[in-house]
């Protein structure tokens, strides 16, 4: 059940994002998040890359009853996670423009696109973490603290949107923040749930 909980948290925060930009912003809103949606498909890779390649080793150290090892483990998926937040944040903003125009956006859609992406991909290391955090957790018998977090995600992410786009007429900056803000509220969530995992922060 917690499994389905968070897949489901999962496709809310997918259409709760595409009905709030696509009554706010019209067709445009919804061909610029279309364009944008890929690059959130990366940093959820990256996080992922770590979170679920440290669950396995992680796994692998406590089958051999080496608990020290698991919890170094759990701490360097969790410091690499953040370093590629990091690198990753660098990049992106120095080459935004090419980064656009790669993704596909065409001159009416660039400035639409480039607000999106300019905005969201400020949240990339909360977001990869986000991601880690989610794998790590989950592997650590943590389904249910997951569940409950990305469904919180999900209800936040159309919340914010709604106030972003309607209330303070933000635009794509809007929904890119609502996304990027939601990420940062699971990350949280995350870090207070180490403290319930087995294998969380070691030296």
């Amino acid at each position: 059940m917690p499994g389905i909980g968070g897949m489901l948290g999962v496709s809310l925060y997918v259409l709760g994002d595409t009905m709030i930009v696509g009554r706010g912003l019209g067709a445009a809103g919804l061909t610029a998040l279309n364009i944008s949606i890929p690059m959130i498909n990366v940093l959820n890779a990256v996080g992922l890359l770590f979170g679920i390649g440290g669950s396995t080793l992680i796994s692998k150290a406590l089958g051999e009853g080496k608990k020290d090892k698991a919890h170094r483990l759990f701490t360097k998926s969790l410091i690499l996670s953040a370093v590629a937040g990091i690198l990753l944040t660098i990049l992106f903003m120095v080459f935004m423009d090419p980064l656009c125009r790669f993704l596909g956006a065409s001159d009416a859609a660039f400035l639409m696109v480039r607000d999106y992406l300019s905005t969201f991909l400020a949240f990339a290391l909360p977001f990869i973490l986000f991601s880690a955090g989610t794998a790590l957790i989950r592997n650590d018998n943590g389904a249910r603290l997951v569940m409950i977090a990305l469904l919180s995600g999900s209800v936040f992410n159309v919340v914010f949107d709604y106030i972003f786009i309607f209330k303070l007429g933000m635009g794509m900056r809007g929904a890119a923040l609502a996304t990027g803000l939601c990420a940062g509220v699971v990350q949280r969530h995350h870090h207070f749930c180490l403290q319930f995992c087995d294998t969380a922060l070691g030296g």
